[in-house]
This record gives structure tokens, C-alpha cells and sequence, in this order.
């Protein structure tokens, strides 16, 4: 075999095995990219989870800070009132 036809066959050989070896790892990384994107996935739904939850308890805590909120507000009024009404009386007096 001529000298050139054997280094032609050498670079040919390497050539097709460094292409074998992209191959595998293109597909490797194909099964991680996608073992990633099945975690992030999973990650997201958690987030999603934990999101609605807390937007479920702050609705729940706003709607018990409104009550309380309205309970002082009306005995804020009751009490204005009172001490109206005494400023009046005391100021016939």
C-alpha cells in the first residue's frame, strides 16, 4: 500500500471515530438535556403548588384581618360617639 492510501485510511479511521464518538455524546446529552428538563418541569409544578397555597392562606389571613379591621373600626366610631356625646353634655353644663 502506497504511503499516502495508508494515511489517507489512518485520517479516515480517526475521522469516522471521533464522529462515532460525537454521536454518542450528542445523544448522551440529548437524555441529560432531557433528564433536566424533566426536573425543571417538576420544579415548576412544585412552585406552582406552593404559590397557590400561600395565595390560598393570604386570602384566608386577609379576610380575617378585614373582619378584625372592621370590628375596631366600628368600635373606633362607637367610641367617637361617646365621647361626643359627653363633650356635649359637658359643655351644657
Amino acid at each position: 500500500m502506497t504511503d499516502w492510501k495508508a494515511k489517507w485510511q489512518d485520517t479516515m479511521k480517526d475521522l469516522e471515530q471521533k464522529r462515532d464518538e460525537l454521536r454518542v455524546q450528542a445523544h448522551l446529552a440529548k437524555s441529560e438535556a432531557r433528564e433536566e428538563l424533566t426536573r425543571l418541569e417538576g420544579k415548576i409544578d412544585e412552585l406552582k403548588a406552593r404559590a397557590n397555597k400561600a395565595g390560598d392562606q393570604a386570602q384566608d389571613v386577609m379576610a380575617d384581618v378585614s373582619k378584625k379591621a372592621d370590628i375596631i373600626a366600628s368600635e373606633l366610631k362607637e367610641s367617637l360617639a361617646r365621647i361626643k356625646e359627653r363633650m356635649k353634655t359637658e359643655g351644657t353644663k
